[in-house]
Formats: structure tokens, C-alpha cells, sequence
């Protein structure tokens, strides 16, 4: 017990307060908050005229301001006044730069502030809502089995809120959908991540189920954004159900017994897989609709920045020539507009990457749920290449890529 030995009090002591069986002294509380760096109304659970419950546009949420002023905090405070920037006052991401609140961040810096508060717990979604015509216009465009679409107003253009928005829509009415399945499969990258996080945690929902990686990255096959970690998170909110674990393997080096052993066993799975939930990454990521695009920047990916070298790859694209036909990346790989893989990269893309074989995904998305989770306009291309192909046929996405996945098709 951390919070025993720094304090010098008794083990037997901190147990008894967790508990409830005795209560701290007035002086011991202010010196337990000195030293977590909260407030006393966070650590006796006493609701603050800083803590509310808001609604706009159908939105609903919850924040906390942490009466603190140490730098985390205002990190937080700062990500909270973000949000509420662009959803409430409806300004769009590059003018806030320009006003003395967010001075000192940029168009990089400013959304991490979100995801520190998101991350935190003190911002939280309670509802979002779902433009139901959006919906029944994409099942019918593209034949799909199952839509769900976050409304957002048309002026957002913030990727990492969008996908706050998306992520909470996967998490409940997504997930809700798929309950009971024997196996789901789960991608890597941070909208998923959060996916996850945002699951509510279940004894008896999800017994039995098999969660499978379906792609690992030779820089980071057990990092914070990995599929076999959105998997092994799963399986802990879940506790009647298993994680499976996605060996890193390429051409160059022969896969160890149990690097096979465990191979054969996500396959094996996958044969009785109901469900799987995958993103997808574009190489026309701008962060705002008013920012000039340089030459590199529009290769960030918040959804892989830890994963490999991709931003490596789409540069390798740009230096061949081969941009036009790029869509955008699924499961490490780069596809063109007809969902196959770039041959002029593939070796390479192998080298970083080890994925599900994209025609056994065709086959799954003919019986199994294949739900596209994106979020961002960036997005828009790859999505479209994994509809028109049949590599999926759900989505959770944001009435953004919504939209203009129809307008593509008029």
C-alpha cells in the first residue's frame, strides 16, 4: 500500500477507512489530499457546484473542473473548454488558437487536451444521439446489415472529439448488438481503444466469448493502442470471457512453436466469429478544414501513432507515385480503391505488420457482423473502399463520413 508507507500509517489502518470500518481525522484527510493532489469533495464523493450533467443538441454529458491548478488539471480544464469550444459555441478548432485561452497549444497539442480529460474520467458522455435517416440511407445504398451514425453538428471537424462521440456509440448500442457471441474479433488504434474503455464491464453478457486481436505491429504488438491489448482489456471487463493473443510473424523469420500454436488457435476461433470491429486510416488527414496541408502532416495518425512506422509507408506511397490509387490502411495494409493491397509495398507493410488475410475477411462479412468504426474526414476514402468491396458491412461513423459516403454515390 503506497498511500500507508508514504504516510506512515498502518496498513491495518488504510484497510479499515477503504472498508469502512473507521473513519480518517480531519487532519488525515487534508494530508491524503495533499498527497493524491485532489480535493476533499472528490475524495469524500461530495458533489461540487463544479460538477454537472449538460445537454446541447441532444448531447449529454458530464465534467468535472478539478479546483486544482497544477498542470495536469489544467490540461484537463483546458480539453473540457475544447469540447465545449466546438459543440457548444460552435468555433471552429484553428480560430481557437487565436484567442488568449488556448494560446501556447496548436492544431497538435490542443486535441491531446481532450484526450487527457476523457482519459481522466472527468469529462464523460452520458448520450449521444443517432440521426436515424442517416442510417436508413446507408443501409440501403450499400446493402448493409446494421448502421449506427453519431449526430454531429456539420461544422465539427475535430477528429479526436469526433471519435469520443463514435467510440461511446460502439460501446453501447454497437456492442449491445453483438452480445452472447462466441467470438469477436477487435483492431488496434485509439478510437477502439476507447471503444473498449468506454464498454460497460459485465459478468455474464459476454460469457464464454472469445475477444481476438486481429492485427499486430512488429514496433508495438503489446502497446497501449495494440489489438492484443484492446483484447486483453476486454476480457478484463468481461471477466467469463478470454483473450486470445496475436503473434507478430513475417516471411523473413520462422514463427516459434508457441508463436504458431497461438496463431492457430485465433484461427481456429475466427471460425466461429460472430462479430469483428475494425478501423481504417486515410493519407488526407488535415486537422482542421482551414489548415494548409504539408507534406508529411497529413500522414498522422492518431489511431497509430505507436503502431509501426505507417506514416513511413504512406511517404514510401508518395515517393512511388502510387497516391491516386491509395484508399487508405486496414488491418497494416495499404489498399487501393478496389480494396487489394499496393504489391509495391506490401512486402514491406508485412515487415511491420501482421494481420487477419483480407480474403478469409471477405468470406466472415458474408455470415459475421464486420462493424467499420471511424470517425474524421480523413476516413471517408477507406471507409468507402471497405463498403463497395465487402469488407464490411457495418458501421459506427459520425454523420460527417455519413454524409459524404451518399454524396459519393449520387
Amino acid at each position: 500500500m503506497t498511500l500507508a508507507l508514504d504516510l506512515l500509517y498502518s496498513k491495518s489502518s488504510v484497510s479499515n477507512w477503504v472498508t469502512g470500518r473507521s473513519e480518517p481525522s480531519l487532519k488525515e484527510i487534508q494530508r491524503i489530499c495533499q498527497y493524491l493532489d485532489i480535493s476533499a469533495d472528490i475524495l469524500l464523493d461530495i458533489k461540487s457546484s463544479n460538477n454537472f450533467e449538460y445537454t446541447h443538441n441532444k448531447i449529454k454529458w458530464l465534467e468535472y473542473i478539478p479546483p486544482s491548478t497544477n498542470s495536469y488539471n489544467q490540461e484537463i480544464a483546458t480539453g473540457i473548454a475544447l469540447f465545449r469550444a466546438i459543440y457548444v459555441d460552435g468555433v471552429d478548432l484553428g480560430d481557437l488558437l487565436k484567442t488568449p485561452q488556448f494560446s501556447g497549444y496548436d492544431l497538435r497539442s490542443l486535441p491531446l487536451t481532450f484526450i487527457t480529460a476523457v482519459r481522466s474520467g472527468f469529462f464523460r458522455l452520458l448520450e449521444v444521439p443517432r440521426n436515424k435517416k442517416l442510417e436508413r440511407m446507408l443501409i440501403n445504398e450499400f446493402d448493409l446489415t446494421e448502421a449506427i451514425v453519431a449526430d454531429l453538428p456539420d461544422n465539427s471537424d475535430e477528429t479526436v472529439v469526433r471519435a469520443e462521440f463514435v467510440a461511446f456509440l460502439a460501446a453501447t448500442d454497437a456492442l449491445e448488438i453483438v452480445k452472447g457471441r462466441d467470438a469477436i474479433g477487435i483492431g488496434a488504434g485509439y478510437t477502439l481503444r476507447r471503444f473498449v474503455e468506454l464498454s460497460s464491464a459485465s459478468r455474464d453478457q459476454f460469457r464464454g466469448t472469445k475477444w481476438i486481436p486481429l492485427l499486430a505491429s512488429q514496433a508495438d504488438n503489446y502497446g497501449p493502442l495494440s489489438a492484443n491489448l484492446n483484447a486483453l482489456l476486454l476480457a478484463g471487463r468481461h471477466p467469463n470471457s478470454e483473450a486470445l493473443y496475436f503473434p507478430f510473424t513475417h516471411k523473413d523469420r520462422v514463427a516459434s512453436e508457441q508463436e504458431t500454436f497461438q496463431y492457430n488457435r485465433v484461427m481456429q476461433a475466427l471460425r466461429s466469429t460472430n462479430a469483428l470491429f475494425v478501423t481504417v486510416n486515410g493519407y488526407d488527414r488535415k486537422f482542421s478544414s482551414h489548415t494548409q496541408r504539408l507534406p508529411l502532416e497529413q500522414f498522422r495518425s492518431v489511431d497509430h501513432y505507436s503502431l509501426g512506422n505507417l506514416s513511413g509507408l504512406y511517404a514510401k506511397i508518395v515517393d512511388l507515385g502510387l497516391a491516386r490509387e491509395l484508399s487508405g490502411e486496414f488491418l497494416g495494409l495499404l489498399l487501393d480503391r478496389r480494396g487489394r493491397p499496393l504489391p509495391q509495398i506490401l512486402n514491406e507493410s508485412k515487415k511491420a505488420f501482421s494481420q487477419i488475410d483480407l480474403e478469409y475477411i471477405q468470406q466472415l462479412a458474408q455470415s459475421s457482423l464486420i462493424w467499420v468504426v471511424a470517425s474524421g474526414n480523413y476516413k471517408v476514402e477507406p471507409t468507402l473502399m471497405m463498403l463497395e468491396n465487402k469488407l464490411a458491412n457495418a458501421v459506427v461513423i459520425d454523420s460527417g463520413i455519413a454524409n459524404q459516403l451518399l454524396e459519393s454515390r449520387a
